[in-house]
């Protein structure tokens, strides 16, 4: 179920219970649908308009989410497997080890920030909320 359904279906029940007229309670039910969806049309063309300018941009702009998230993935191998053997061997002197709290929470702020922004990129193009649906193409 989409975040803004919930939303929409929660505020609903409350005008529902606030406004005796059923007409005005629903005249209000789908002033705020139709904000919404509104809104989220216009952050869709917001975001397709990002994801054009870095898909037409240089390698570095197109590849800059991915790059970012090798380098989270590659920090635990490092910490934990690469960097005790290359200190066992001092092949490099001595590496520095990440601390393990600093490495969670890298780890957790970049997936939620990476994760939630593709999820939304991926799923956000077509939304149906109180029978309307957004039409950004």
């Amino acid at each position: 179920m989409n975040v803004l359904t919930v939303i929409i279906e929660r505020v609903g029940a409350i005008i529902d219970k606030v406004v005796p007229n059923r007409a005005e309670a629903d005249r209000m039910k789908n002033e705020i649908t139709t904000a919404l969806i509104s809104q989220q049309t216009e952050l869709n063309k917001v975001m397709g308009d990002i994801a054009k300018i870095e898909v037409s941009g240089t390698a570095f702009q197109r590849n800059w989410r991915p790059t970012l998230a090798w380098m989270v993935v590659l920090l635990w191998p490092y910490n934990f497997i690469l960097r005790p053997i290359l200190n066992h061997y001092g092949l490099f002197g001595v590496l520095p080890e990440i601390d393990s709290n600093d490495m969670v929470i890298l780890t957790t702020m970049w997936t939620t920030v990476y994760g939630l922004g593709r999820s939304f990129e991926k799923s956000g193009s077509k939304i149906e909320i109180g029978g309307k649906k957004s039409n950004d193409g």
